[in-house]
């Protein structure tokens, strides 16, 4: 059953450039990147459980919902979707191979092809959609006041419209939000291979590093990161091998490997903080009231918490169930 809070026209996020809440105060540490990451592979499950689309292909069908009923140009839909041409056209084919989508040349102009949800993709959306609710739901537990504003907020960034096609009027509002975090990870992904050639895992290390100040174990790292041992493995290699950290240990356990920042780890790491604020301005603070703001500035840290106390419950409740192995 899907969850969504529908929003009347007149609170429709504010126009872009105009800041609802300012934004300057708030920072998104590595926590908050991490919540973001937690909720992004939660909205993966999501569309994945309930079709057998991947993000890609799903957002080309939200950005199809948003189109008048004649349908809209693609060069049109690349543009506000961000995608390459080649790559809207390779989603494009295969949404129509499965009838979700059709394409024709606009009327009068041979020269301009159209693009437009059919019926069967309209379906699919409220189903994928209801899915992805619950999942939203689960990482934002609503009987939680901190969840349930940080979701409002989130959902309130979502530049979301009113979508009719086929004589149908729907909102979509947690499939919009999934919409602005894959928008969002997206942009920061490009914009830290821009700005200091890093990818994201890369500059999470550096941007966690930075906040503790003092060297850390890399399987410390990696499991406050929640990356796994063979991407923590590859990250530290190329950040050392770029001179940004420094591999330690101690003479009596050399087989445990610390990283520390260098001077120009730490350089680098400041370029990072700096994408990682501009990018929040872009996608949230400017969109959202001081209230929102400081309950989404709070996200991280809260679901962090909440995530570890979960963990350690389970952990818990493992424990109580084992028996001893017969013959051991």
């Amino acid at each position: 059953m899907a969850h969504d809070h529908d929003r009347t026209p007149d609170q429709q996020p504010p126009e872009v450039g105009v800041a609802a809440g300012g934004g300057d105060e708030y920072r998104i540490d590595a926590a908050f990147l991490l919540a973001f990451e937690m909720a992004h592979d939660a909205f993966k499950l999501g569309v994945r459980e309930a079709s057998d689309l991947n993000i890609t292909l799903y957002r080309t069908l939200l950005g199809l919902l948003r189109a008048p009923g004649e349908g809209i140009a693609q060069v049109e839909l690349a543009r506000s979707l961000d995608m390459r041409p080649n790559a809207l056209t390779q989603s494009l084919n295969a949404l129509g191979l499965r009838g979700l989508a059709r394409r024709a040349d606009a009327q009068g102009d041979g020269r301009v092809r159209m693009a437009q949800v059919t019926p069967e993709g309209i379906a699919l959306v409220q189903h994928v959609n209801d899915a992805v609710a619950e999942q939203l739901y689960r990482i934002f537990p609503t009987d939680n006041e901190t969840y349930r504003t940080a979701l409002e907020a989130l959902i309130m960034s979502a530049p979301t419209r009113e979508v009719s096609a086929a004589g149908v009027t729907l909102r979509y509002r947690s499939s919009y939000t999934l919409a602005v975090v894959e928008r969002f990870l997206l942009h920061l992904d490009a914009a830290l291979s821009e700005a200091c050639g890093l990818d994201l895992p890369q500059a999470r290390v550096l941007q966690r590093l930075r906040e503790v100040s003092e060297p850390m174990r890399v399987g410390e790292i990696g499991a406050w990161l929640r990356v796994d041992a063979p991407r923590m493995s590859r990250a530290s290699r190329a950040l050392a091998s770029r001179g940004l950290v420094t591999r330690l240990a101690m003479p009596t356990n050399r087989r445990t490997v610390y990283l520390g920042l260098t001077d120009d780890g730490r350089a680098t790491a400041g370029v990072v903080a700096d994408v990682v604020d501009e990018a929040g301005r872009v996608f949230f603070w400017r969109w959202l009231s001081p209230a929102q703001s400081r309950a989404t500035a709070d996200l991280g840290r809260v679901m962090i918490a909440d995530f570890r106390r979960r963990e350690a419950q389970r952990r818990r409740s493992e424990l109580e169930t084992l028996v001893p192995i017969e013959g051991s």
